[in-house]
């Protein structure tokens, strides 16, 4: 497709494109409920300003929209796409089509590509939020319909893979923790030793650089930093420091770590790089322990239980010592090597679902600004 440009109010776009306020081209309507109205076991979508949906039980929209949230602590917003019966925080925004020349799923990505711009604009000091004037001034470059549709299909075909693999991923976790509950828990032996947790396992202790040490950028000289409010967002990370600071405090994809500080008893796999004082990797001390079992052991009712039971503190809870409660019984290496035929595969094949997941992110994030702004063009 020939690259034809022109010069317009957001930078040059492709000579066929146009440029409209997201106002005039989408309507905006906020919901009406207070977050405490959210029901545990609700039939319906409740979106808030939480990256996922709650649950209700009665809904005031039937229609397909876009949800984005109109407010957050550190100006990170986050949009979700939703078809059919739902229900809205009062802050957040139910964004609809006002015209039939724009997909609304386009609009989506277009807002997802500039949710970095939207955190500068934002207002508020202490809370960062969203206005209606912002938004409605907001300007989004509109290609041609056809083309609009072909670049949706591209991104969204790579979000269809990652969900996918999530969805996969739940399924694997609930064989793999019914496995766990079955072997080490309704069939416990008798004849297994009791032990603490930390005589058979290492729960070792990430660094903290200090913030003038981070860096925004990837280089040779510098590795991805994982720090606590990461371990939620995998994929999200993008905070890196010197490799001369790490101390060797290293994971790979298939190390496990547990966050014990702030956001607590959050397992996770598939995360690479240096990690920090609030973030534990955990592996076995003196003998071959499957991963699949530290994994599914640290994920399990008891041990969670555990964490929130001992959890200390007011405003950032910590439950390191939540470890010298946490007493297991332990059994023979024969059934540990029964057991890791089983599992393993499982852990494996979860390992290998968030690293496909993770490179399509990245693939999709590449193409993102690059199809939003018309540099590279689709037929």
């Amino acid at each position: 497709m020939e690259k034809r440009f022109k010069q317009t109010e957001i930078g040059m776009i492709p000579e066929n494109w146009e440029v409209n306020n997201l106002g005039k081209i989408a309507n905006f309507k906020t919901g009406k409920l207070d977050s405490n109205y959210a029901e545990e076991k609700g039939k319906y979508p409740f979106f808030t300003c939480a990256p996922e949906p709650l649950k209700i039980n009665s809904y005031s929209f039937d229609c397909e929209a876009i949800l984005l949230a109109g407010n957050n602590a550190n100006g990170v917003f986050h949009t979700n796409f939703y078809n059919g019966k739902f229900d809205a925080y009062q802050r957040t925004y139910v964004i609809t089509p006002r015209d039939n020349f724009v997909s609304l799923k386009y609009l989506l990505y277009q807002l997802n590509f500039r949710l970095n711009y939207l955190k500068e604009i934002s207002q508020g000091t202490a809370t960062k939020f969203l206005t209606m004037v912002i938004l409605n001034n907001l300007k989004i470059p509109i290609p041609p319909l056809p083309e609009q549709i072909t670049i949706v299909s591209i991104l969204s075909s790579l979000d269809a893979k990652i969900e996918l693999n999530n969805q996969m991923n739940k399924t694997l976790e609930a064989i793999g923790q019914v496995l766990f509950k079955k072997w080490f828990v309704d069939e416990r032996k008798k004849e297994w030793k009791i032990k603490n947790i930390q005589e058979i396992l290492v729960f070792e202790k990430g660094i903290e650089p200090g913030s003038k040490c981070y860096e925004t950028k990837k280089s040779d000289n510098n590795i991805r930093f994982i720090r606590v409010g990461d371990i939620n967002q995998p994929d999200k990370v993008d905070t890196f420091i010197p490799l001369n600071l790490t101390e060797n405090k290293i994971c790979n994809e298939k190390d496990i770590l547990i966050s014990l500080d702030a956001t607590l008893g959050i397992v996770r796999i598939g995360m690479k790089g240096a990690f920090s004082s609030g973030v534990k990797k955990v592996y076995f001390k003196d003998k071959v322990i499957p991963k699949g079992y530290i994994y599914f052991l640290l994920k399990s009712k008891k041990i969670q239980e555990i964490i929130n039971t001992y959890a200390q503190g007011t405003t950032i809870l910590h439950a390191g010592h939540s470890l010298n409660y946490m007493n297991l019984a332990v059994p023979d290496e024969t059934t540990f090597s029964n057991f890791s035929t089983l599992i393993e595969p499982i852990f494996n094949k979860l390992v290998s679902n968030v690293k496909q997941s993770q490179n399509l992110s990245k693939i999709r994030d590449s193409l993102l600004p690059k199809l939003m702004s018309g540099e590279i063009r689709v037929k």
